[in-house]
């Protein structure tokens, strides 16, 4: 048995694991597509475990699996149009460029010739390092523990990629023995990042959020001298930047239990003084949907317990606020894409 091998897929089945309990807790689109990032290896590893118990596996499963795992690409590059825009074109194309060699890899087996191995571990490499781009672009755009999160995800995609071409021209070409070693060296590392950017341990998260928390502080010390008007406005920057939101607005309550705009970052300024229908959260609500048709959703408020609605007609924004004062007073809110 390859123990370093084994590892890996070891680490990728308990990344599994743990994400797929994230989904559970949540039933959300991005935790499902998370799922999805891992399920390929951990396949890889459910038949490594059923040939060390039970014995050898059909030549056909064994490539279906492979088949499955190259498709890892196209998984991750679902899961990077979540956390930012991304062309329309770019799935469609993974999809296509993952097929058009591993059909025939599976139609003629042991018979095929090396180049159509290559030429998928090559769709695969490419469409890993756009993956590994997409998802470095998003934590570009975030200021926050989550932006770190991202960084080592696009890092640990882009070497992941480099594994599987180290490893597919081991296979395919005379260069043997130095891409096993590369391969062997760089999966582990690749299955530890994405341990790190998706479970990361509890000390390392407490740590990230304690950096967020300071750089948001201090930037907002820069401006305790301002007038109220620039402090909130720093505010609003502030939480933008840390949730990779598309805007931020604030509104305050009004008598009639309505809402209404009194400042946005990232965002139309015509907003700024609209009456916005629609329940404002309470203490204990985390997620509101504020009724405008600029905002794209319908009147709405979730509780942070319990299940959420789900609109099917509903998933091009959500509004994600908080309170920005100990007594509730005025909420301030990130746009975001889910």
């Amino acid at each position: 048995m390859d123990l370093v091998l084994f590892a890996t897929e070891a680490l990728f089945g308990i990344t599994f694991v743990a994400a797929a309990r994230q989904w559970w807790a949540r039933r959300d689109a991005l935790s499902a597509d998370v799922v999805l990032v891992f399920l390929p290896m951990t396949v890889v590893l459910a038949l490594e475990v059923f040939r060390l118990l039970v014995g050898p596996i059909h030549p056909m499963v064994s490539a279906l699996a492979v088949a499955f795992l190259l498709a890892h690409p196209v998984f991750t590059l679902r899961l990077a149009g979540r956390v930012r825009p991304m062309p329309s074109w770019i799935l469609p194309a993974a999809v296509l460029g993952w097929a058009l060699p591993v059909v025939p890899l599976l139609i003629l087996g042991e018979s095929a010739p090396p180049w159509l191995l290559l030429l998928a571990v090559i769709v695969f490499v490419v469409a890993e390092g756009v993956a590994a781009i997409l998802l470095a672009d998003a934590a570009r755009r975030r200021s926050s523990a989550g932006g770190t999160r991202l960084w080592v995800a696009a890092a640990a995609t882009a070497v992941f990629g480099v594994a599987v071409l180290a490893l597919g021209a081991a296979n395919s070409t005379e260069v043997t023995e130095a891409g096993d070693v590369l391969a062997r060296l760089l999966a582990p590392l690749a299955a530890l990042g994405y341990l790190a950017a998706f479970v990361p341990p509890a000390p390392l998260r407490r740590a990230w959020h304690a950096q967020t928390a300071y750089a948001g502080l201090r930037d907002l010390l820069t401006v305790a001298a301002e007038p109220s008007a620039t402090i909130w406005r720093r505010y609003l920057s502030v939480a933008r930047g840390a949730s990779g939101a598309v805007g931020a607005l604030m509104v305050v309550p009004q008598d009639d239990g309505s809402a209404r705009v009194a400042g946005v970052d990232g965002l139309p300024p015509e907003l700024v003084g609209r009456a916005l229908p629609g329940a404002l959260p309470t203490a204990a609500s985390s997620h509101t949907d504020i009724g405008d048709p600029a905002l794209g959703r319908s009147g709405r408020s979730w509780p942070t317990s319990g299940p959420r609605p789900r609109d099917p007609r509903v998933r091009a924004k959500r509004l994600a606020m908080a309170p920005a004062t100990s007594t509730s007073s005025r909420w301030a809110a990130t746009w975001r894409r889910v």
